[in-house]
């Protein structure tokens, strides 16, 4: 299992430096140790989706509640390879249309 980073992530995090926290509490509330466990989740990402190497396969976006939506990609392993994003309790198709942002395990905090 990897960790892409998390510890220099929570670091960043902790120290009030991360733009995406600071962000995302301010115009939804989300509390610090939610947004460290959603961080904790989506950089456990072992990044084996796809037919190609290092493709990732969790993602995490902050709904305008506060609360954190955790999200599967999906590929198709064909010709048109990434698909879209599935809420992982809800199985709902999401996009990141009309300003909405996701964070995933290769982004920068």
């Amino acid at each position: 299992m990897t960790n892409n980073n998390l510890e220099t992530k929570k670091r960043i995090v902790e120290q009030g430096a991360s733009r995406v926290f600071n962000n995302w509490h301010h115009f939804t509330g989300i509390s610090k140790e939610d947004f460290l466990a959603a961080l904790e989740w989506v950089c456990a990402d072992a990044c084996n989706g796809g037919h190609r190497k290092n493709q990732l396969t969790r993602e995490i976006m902050c709904k305008r509640d506060g609360t954190i939506v955790k999200l599967q990609r999906v590929y198709d392993n064909g010709v048109m390879g990434f698909i879209g994003f599935y809420g992982l309790d809800d199985n709902r198709h999401y996009s990141y249309a009309n300003g909405k942002a996701g964070l995933s395990a290769h982004d920068s905090v």
